[in-house]
């Protein structure tokens, strides 16, 4: 499985080191052997966050979030991809998607995401 076992706090303030994460996730048997890796960084009753890395050519499949979500690109670049159309999104760019809008990614050059959406159970991207 290329997504990381979910890391949750019960402080009241989470901090993280992106580029530690992303470091670990790329020396990652997940990352060697299929070229993405994730984990999940946040995992509150109503919010993910997810940081996920990206080897060039390889992708997220088509999928959904049940509410709006942010996908912001922390290095590299990705194409992101729904039915009416595409944007390619580079280093300090970011898109907000519509609730349920099926999408799906695909890194231009090694890429690394941080995700961030609603949760609160249901059919939705399950981080």
């Amino acid at each position: 499985m290329w997504i990381d076992s979910a890391m949750s706090t019960e402080e009241p303030v989470s901090v993280h080191s992106l580029e530690l994460d992303a470091a670990e996730l790329r020396a990652g048997q997940a990352f060697k052997k299929e070229g993405r890796a994730a984990r999940t960084l946040v995992r509150a009753p109503d919010l993910r966050v997810v940081l996920v890395v990206l080897r060039e050519g390889v992708g997220i499949a088509e999928h959904r979030v049940d509410g709006s979500a942010v996908l912001q690109v922390l290095s590299g670049a990705v194409q992101l991809r729904w039915a009416s159309g595409s944007a390619t999104l580079e280093r300090g760019e970011c898109a907000t998607l519509a609730a349920s809008l099926k999408h799906d990614a695909l890194a231009i050059v090694d890429a690394e995401l941080l995700l961030t959406f609603p949760w609160g159970g249901g059919e939705g991207y399950d981080a």
